[in-house]
């Protein structure tokens, strides 16, 4: 696709009293008012309401049972750590500039969070602790070496809240696009702009000549091939079209003398100036005025090819196909053109070895497209799946159009009555179907 749709409505704000419940762990709420422990001394034992009233404190359990408490001003955290989070935070353009930060330049310490930025990029890193300040509360510290600025928060419950709570990570190898940030669109451009600026970097060579456009590269560059997956979906949101690589990096020695062993690199490439101005990374140049970029063209249908002057052409540009669409009444080639599919090119086609032997088909009633994969590759459903009950509903060929023996035309028959008695919906039970049929056949030798 060349742009994805947006998921529905996105949370305007996040109630973490909620999202700790659902992790292990002991959490308190600080900042109790006098009155709501009047409320709970008749529901729990007296030494431990006093207990929590002396600390304004109340565990978190205790406070998911209030009702029609609203909870303005109280903080949660973690046992053992001082420094609390606001009860309510907002999806907004600074959370997710802060996640973008943490996942590029952000690791989870013994005690709390820090983030590493080059001596020459001070701004991201008072950005950074400004973002602490006012969406979460908290003060951090900045430490200046020669080679590094360090913006470092002492509070686990940060840690705990970036990394697992949100889902973000722990390590680089490990580290992903949380799930909240694909659902909202002001803190989806946010973390993007945010982790380029953390692992990537922007080319821009000048224009030679006045009517030139630049050459503009946008690198980001990881060691998870997930995380790199996930900025392409992020990207897709955004109506940009990215590509994935891959590098072997050897083993070498740094000039500490420290040797690091042989990696794979992967990371994302946006070239088209357009989409790189879209995210506010560069201004000023002319328009295209030219053959389209890569998500503007279609295939070539050969069956028109006197509208165009090289018979040998492979593509057109959409312009061109509705035009040509709109003289020949061409429905089908409109929808294309209109559409908002990227089309490219089958190079190859190799068979791969299985990764543990099975394939897994979950159908959702009703919805046969899909996307997935690496960079998001538009998918449908197929109408047999190739495994269990692959000769569904056909008479004596299988689905590769072969004669079906006599032996396995009354194993399908079999399966087709079973299927018919559970109403078989989805692939589980199409398998289920097949298990009891062959208990079947089995019980009829006994």
């Amino acid at each position: 696709p060349r742009v994805l749709p947006e998921l529905g409505s996105f949370p305007r704000e996040l109630n973490l009293a909620h999202e700790f419940a659902r992790v292990q762990g002991r959490f308190f709420v600080d900042g109790i008012p006098a009155e709501v422990y009047e409320e709970l001394r008749g529901r729990f034992d007296e030494r431990k309401v006093k207990a929590w009233s002396k600390e304004s404190k109340l565990p978190l359990e205790v406070f998911l049972e209030l009702k029609g408490f609203v909870g303005n001003g109280v903080r949660i955290r973690a046992h053992g750590c001082r420094k609390g989070l606001p009860l309510r935070i907002p999806v907004d353009e600074r959370l997710g500039a802060l996640m973008g930060y943490y996942v590029s330049e952000g690791c989870v310490t013994s005690h709390g969070v820090s983030f590493t930025f080059g001596p020459e990029e001070e701004e991201y890193a008072e950005e950074t602790i400004r973002y602490l300040r006012e969406v979460l509360g908290l003060e951090a510290s900045l430490y200046r070496y020669p080679s590094s600025l360090v913006v470092s928060v002492d509070s686990k419950t940060l840690a705990l809240l970036l990394s697992e709570i949100l889902g973000a990570g722990r390590e680089a190898r490990k580290k992903r696009v949380p799930p909240v940030i694909f659902s909202s669109p002001r803190a989806r451009r946010a973390f993007l702009r945010s982790y380029v600026r953390g692992d990537g970097c922007v080319y821009i060579h000048p224009e030679e000549k006045p009517h030139w456009r630049p050459l503009v590269h946008l690198y980001t560059v990881s060691c998870n091939g997930e995380l790199s997956n996930d900025l392409l979906y992020l990207y897709l949101f955004e109506g940009i079209f990215a590509s994935y690589t891959e590098e072997e990096v050897p083993s070498h020695r740094l000039s500490t003398g420290q040797v690091l062993p042989a990696s794979r690199l992967t990371g994302t490439r946006v070239t088209n100036p357009d989409m790189v101005h879209q995210l506010g990374f560069v201004e000023g140049f002319r328009p295209r005025a030219g053959k389209g970029t890569l998500t503007d063209l279609l295939p070539a249908p050969l069956k028109y090819r006197r509208e165009w002057g090289s018979r040998r052409r492979l593509r057109i540009g959409r312009e061109l196909a509705l035009r040509i669409a709109e003289k020949y009444g061409d429905q089908e080639l409109a929808k294309l053109a209109r559409g908002q599919l990227a089309f490219l090119r089958v190079r190859r086609i190799s068979r791969v070895r299985s990764t543990n032997g099975y394939a897994y088909d979950v159908t959702v009633p009703g919805y046969l497209n899909f996307v997935g994969g690496r960079g998001a590759v538009c998918l449908r459903d197929t109408i047999h799946d190739k495994g269990l009950s692959t000769m569904i509903d056909w008479r004596d060929r299988d689905s590769y159009g072969k004669d079906l023996t006599p032996k396995r035309r009354a194993q399908i028959y079999r399966l087709r009555k079973w299927q018919r008695r559970i109403r078989v919906s989805d692939a589980i039970e199409r398998n289920l179907a097949f298990a009891l049929s062959e208990i079947d056949r089995m019980a009829s030798h006994l």
